[in-house]
């Protein structure tokens, strides 16, 4: 756990790290305080570290005066020591000295207005939206055409300058491509639909507008549709089709098998076979209806004239 506190500590600050496992180099007390002190409570902690590490001293090794490190004075270093901003909020104390000067700061590092920024390599900071912080130099213009941004704000990163895209709904860098979007694909006249491939036409299929022109002659038989507005897609003719109760592609086939009710001069032309009426269903039917087998109940004079071997009584032979 305490090695864990170190590492994380002297990274966020860019301070090397090295821990010797069981057998520390060196040992000795200092401070940690976190880069966000405000979260968590300066400690009191002993560890090993870069402050003892084996080829002390060299430049970036951090000492003190006054006994500030027992044991790693500033008259030892190779080259004089100065105060290194990047330690600072690493050890107790406003100033942390180590051998040597410090770099210059890269631009993109993070820094303090008035503080830190001035050991940028530019000699200030500025305040970058990608990183929501100020930073050394200043932010590289480097989005892409395409990345979402806020107009006054964040699409000041942009290569090229920010417009609204219509398929965004909402502000992007450099200029929506037209011509892009693929036939059937939904569109506001306009509006969107300037971003059709083929233009743009009301399609029935689909009561709205969308790009490119509606295909004709793809919908097949036996697919609702209404005349005068989608019977036009039928690959055949449409008609009523009485099954449906509605108009569809195409005739509807006459394939009703022989003993499905219908209605004579309606229902009764999808029959196979042709329609008459089946005494056993009291109603037509299609097809004939085949003689009764022995033992039926029939009405004499009536149905027992269905009988395929005559009657005896009220029963079929």
């Amino acid at each position: 756990m305490l090695t864990t506190l170190l590492a994380v500590a002297f990274a966020e600050s860019g301070l090397e790290v090295h821990f010797d496992g069981q057998t520390p180099i060196y040992s000795t007390e200092f401070a940690v305080d976190d880069r966000l002190g405000a979260m968590f409570d300066r400690r009191r902690v002993t560890g090993t570290g870069y402050f003892g590490s084996a080829d002390w001293p060299k430049d970036g090794s951090i000492c003190g005066y006054d006994d500030q490190f027992s044991g790693r004075p500033c008259s030892q270093c190779p080259n004089r020591a100065t105060v290194w901003e990047r330690y600072v909020g690493i050890t107790k104390g406003d100033k942390v000295y180590a051998c040597g000067t410090e770099p210059q700061w890269a631009d993109g590092r993070l820094c303090g207005m008035m503080t830190t920024c001035k050991q940028c390599k530019t000699g200030y900071g500025t305040y970058w939206t990608k990183k929501a912080m100020t930073a050394c130099g200043d932010e590289p213009k480097d989005w892409d055409d395409g990345h979402l941004c806020g107009l006054g704000t964040t699409c000041g990163n942009c290569k090229n300058k920010a417009t609204y895209w219509t398929a965004k709904a909402m502000t992007a860098c450099g200029s929506e491509p037209t011509g892009t979007w693929s036939d059937g694909k939904l569109c506001g006249i306009g509006t969107t639909c300037r971003l059709c491939k083929n233009g743009h036409s009301y399609w029935t299929r689909k009561a709205m507008t969308a790009c490119g022109q509606e295909p004709k002659g793809d919908w097949n038989d036996g697919r609702l549709c209404g005349l005068g507005t989608t019977c036009t897609n039928c690959k055949n003719k449409a008609t009523y089709w009485t099954s449906k109760a509605l108009t569809a592609c195409g005739s509807e086939p006459r394939n009703w098998a022989d003993g499905k009710l219908c209605g004579l001069g309606t229902t009764c032309n999808n029959c196979k076979n042709k329609a008459t009426y089946w005494s056993s269903k009291v109603m037509t039917a299609c097809g004939s209806e085949p003689c009764w087998g022995r033992g039926t109940f029939c009405g004499i004079g009536t149905t027992c004239n269905k009988c395929c071997k005559g009657q005896s009584w009220s029963y079929c032979k």
